[in-house]
């Protein structure tokens, strides 16, 4: 698969995203955030081994649109519960919650990596993981709490849902090109070798793993705009350091830094 390719099947995986994105709020009032956070983690793993036998980009592309569509609901979903969970204990906790969803990326990538180590194929992994996410989606169902929508009201909420949205939607394009680009940039720019390309999204998860851990706190101490600000500006300074460098370590600095700048946005503009 050539360049051009691969860049229009991801976008396809982003478009399907966003499509989910934009109906996700009609969804969530129509079944619940628990049944949408549940029925879409189902959805997610059943089809999870599917990629490893489409057999055209064609195909894959429209498998991975798909899969951003549903994620798009799952992730809505998940977030509106951790919302009420915060709003129930009184403190900021909804950093530390994305945070154990880059907990959850480094270990799945210290799983993959050492697969392909001792020579297992991407369908049987793909086979592991679903079957492993399928059980853990029977445990924790049961915990997870329901919540109804809230109903926005007015002229002021549609402002507030715009800038939301430009918010948010420059916030996953910083925090989702270097998990989809960082190691075809550390070949095409860097010369890296091949054990070294996919330390790229490694070290940024790193990063934002770190920021996630200790942002509920700078959030309480400083409140939630000022934190977006400073997170986007430390992020787009490491996205200039990594462009304009040539060197494999610099480059790895640069994104160990976007993402712990990064890491703190969505889960405030959450709340």
């Amino acid at each position: 698969m050539d360049l051009d390719t691969l860049g229009l099947t991801l976008a396809l995986g982003g478009l399907g995203a966003l499509l989910g994105s934009s109906v996700s709020g009609v969804l969530l009032g129509r079944f619940g955030a628990r049944r949408s956070a549940v029925v879409g983690s189902v959805v997610l793993f059943g089809l999870l081994p599917l990629i490893a036998v489409v057999p055209t980009p064609f195909l894959f592309g429209t498998l991975l649109a798909i899969l951003g569509f549903v994620d798009a609901q799952t992730d809505v979903g998940m977030n509106a519960v951790g919302v009420r969970v915060e709003e129930s204990v009184g403190r900021s906790i909804m950093t530390r919650l994305h945070g154990l969803w880059s907990l959850g990326t480094l270990v799945g990538s210290a799983f993959a990596a050492f697969a392909v180590l001792v020579g297992v194929g991407l369908g049987p992994q793909l086979l592991a993981l679903s079957a492993a996410g399928l059980v853990v989606i029977a445990f924790a169902a049961r915990l997870v709490p329901d919540s109804t929508p809230r109903r926005g009201t007015g002229e002021r909420s549609g402002r507030i849902a715009i800038g939301l949205i430009l918010a948010g939607a420059t916030a996953v394009m910083i925090e989702g090109a270097p998990m989809d680009w960082g190691a075809i940039f550390l070949i095409d720019i860097t010369g890296a070798s091949g054990a070294v390309v996919g330390t790229a999204a490694i070290v940024f998860t790193a990063g934002m793993l770190v920021g996630r851990m200790a942002g509920d706190h700078v959030v309480d101490r400083f409140h939630g705009v000022p934190t977006v600000v400073a997170g986007i500006l430390v992020s787009a300074s490491a996205m200039t350091l990594v462009v304009f460098t040539e060197s494999t370590p610099m480059a790895l600095v640069g994104f160990g830094i976007w993402g712990l700048g990064i890491s703190v946005v969505l889960p405030v503009l959450y709340k």
